[in-house]
C-alpha cells in the first residue's frame, strides 16, 4: 500500500479508478493510513468475481452524484453467449456544470483462450449498453479499466504492435451502431508510440524486465469526442519497477474544464477528409473558409492535433471563399478514427478547436462553425 500511495502521490489526480481491490476495508486502509491529507473519499461496490475476490474501486475528491456509485448488472450478448461483467461500476459527476460519467471495468483475462473470447465480448456488449444509456442521458463518457486486450486501430497500437484477439475495444468504441458521431476515442492515440505500454508480462519468469517485448497495452481509457478538446495532457506513469509495485502502469488524463473552445475567427476550418483514397500522407485535406469580405493571406498559420503535430499553412483566400489545403507529406496526420484539431494563427493564438469522429474512406467531415 505504501508503494501504491507513492504512485498516487506522484501523479496527484482528483479521481482514481482502481481495478484490482480486495474490498472496501482495504481501500479505506489505503486511503486512511497512506493517503492522509489528500482529501479522497473511497467508494466500492462488491463485485461478483468469486474466483479472484477482486473488486473495482474509486478514490475521488469530487463527490459523485447522490454520493454513490452503481454496478451495472445486465448481461451482454455475443454469438448466443450471455454474460454480465463481474467487476464494474459507473459513477456520475457534475464538474463545472458539465455532466461526466465514468464507467469502470475489469474483463476476463487470457483472451487467447478460445473459451474466453465470446464471454469477453459479451462483457463488452454489457459495458456498451450502460455507456450508451449514459450517453443518451447527456453524460460525457470516460470508459476505463483493464480490458485485457489490445486496441487494433492504427492510431492506438502499442509499442510492439500487438493485435487484438477479441473485438472488445472496437465494440465499445463504436457505441451506437447507427452513427459515428458518438464513437469513443482511445487516449493512447495522444501518447507517443514509444511510451505506449501499460502492462508488464514476465515472459521468461526471471523476476526482471528482460526487454521491450514484455510490455503492452491492455489498460485503456476511452473518452467522448467532446472531451478531447478539453485535454490538457495525457501520459502513462512509468517511474517504478513493475516487478515490485504493480505490473500495470497508470494512465492519466488532465482536463482543463475552463478552456475556451469557442474562439471566433475570420477564417475557419469548415470540412476535412481524414481518410482519402490513395496515399493519405499526401491526400488528406482540410477546407478553410474566409468569412470576411476581404482577401486574407495566411502566413505562419498552423493546424495542430492533440499530440502537438502540425501542418503549416501558407495560402491566400479570396473574400467569402474556400481553399483546400492538402497534407502533402507533412508530419501531422488526420487520424481516421477521429481526433481533436486546432487552427492557430501567426501569433500562436488558437482560433478554432473541434473534434471529429471516425471517418470512412473519402467521407467529408463537416465542421459546424
Amino acid at each position: 500500500m505504501e508503494d501504491i500511495a507513492f504512485v498516487i502521490k506522484s501523479i496527484n489526480p482528483d479521481i482514481i479508478n482502481l481495478v484490482e481491490v480486495e474490498g472496501l476495508d482495504a481501500l479505506n486502509r489505503l486511503n486512511t493510513n497512506y493517503l492522509q491529507g489528500m482529501n479522497y473519499k473511497a467508494y466500492l461496490i462488491k463485485g461478483k468475481d468469486t474466483y479472484t475476490g477482486q473488486d473495482v474501486g474509486l478514490l475521488t475528491r469530487i463527490d459523485p452524484e447522490n454520493g454513490a456509485i452503481e454496478r451495472y448488472p445486465n448481461k451482454g450478448l455475443s454469438n448466443g453467449v450471455e454474460k454480465s461483467v463481474s467487476k464494474n461500476y459507473y459513477a456520475k459527476f457534475d464538474i463545472g456544470g458539465r455532466k461526466i460519467a465514468i464507467v469502470s471495468l475489469h474483463f476476463l483475462a487470457i483472451p487467447s483462450n478460445p473459451n474466453n473470447i465470446n464471454p469477453r465480448q459479451t462483457q463488452a456488449d454489457a459495458i456498451r449498453q450502460i455507456a450508451e444509456q449514459l450517453d443518451n442521458e447527456g453524460f460525457s463518457l470516460l470508459v476505463m479499466g483493464d480490458f485485457n486486450d489490445y486496441d487494433g486501430d492504427q492510431c492506438c497500437l502499442d509499442m510492439n504492435d500487438n493485435i487484438p484477439i477479441t473485438t472488445v475495444l472496437r465494440d465499445i468504441k463504436n457505441l451506437s451502431n447507427n452513427t459515428n458521431s458518438d464513437d469513443l476515442l482511445n487516449v493512447h492515440q495522444f501518447i507517443s508510440k514509444s511510451n505506449r505500454y501499460t502492462a508488464f508480462w514476465d515472459r521468461d519468469n526471471n523476476d526482471a524486465v528482460s526487454g521491450i517485448n514484455e510490455f503492452s497495452i491492455i489498460v485503456h481509457i476511452l473518452i467522448a469526442p467532446e472531451l478531447v478538446q478539453l485535454i490538457d495532457s495525457t501520459f502513462i506513469f512509468h517511474d517504478y519497477d513493475p516487478t515490485i509495485i504493480s505490473d500495470h502502469f497508470p494512465v492519466t488524463i488532465r482536463f482543463d474544464f475552463n478552456k475556451n473552445t469557442n474562439t471566433s475567427s475570420s477564417v475557419k476550418i469548415v470540412s476535412l477528409v481524414p481518410n482519402p483514397s490513395g496515399a493519405e500522407s499526401q491526400n488528406e485535406r482540410i477546407t478553410l473558409h474566409n468569412l470576411t469580405n476581404n482577401m486574407i493571406t495566411l502566413s505562419g498559420w498552423k493546424v495542430r492535433d492533440i499530440a502537438n503535430n502540425i501542418w503549416t499553412i501558407n495560402t491566400t483566400i479570396n473574400p467569402n471563399s474556400t481553399d483546400i489545403i492538402k497534407r502533402n507529406g507533412q508530419k501531422m496526420s488526420l487520424n481516421n478514427s477521429g481526433d481533436a484539431i486546432e487552427l492557430i494563427d501567426e501569433n500562436g493564438t488558437v482560433v478554432q478547436t473541434f473534434t471529429y469522429p471516425r471517418a470512412n474512406e473519402e467521407e467529408e467531415i463537416i465542421v459546424n462553425i
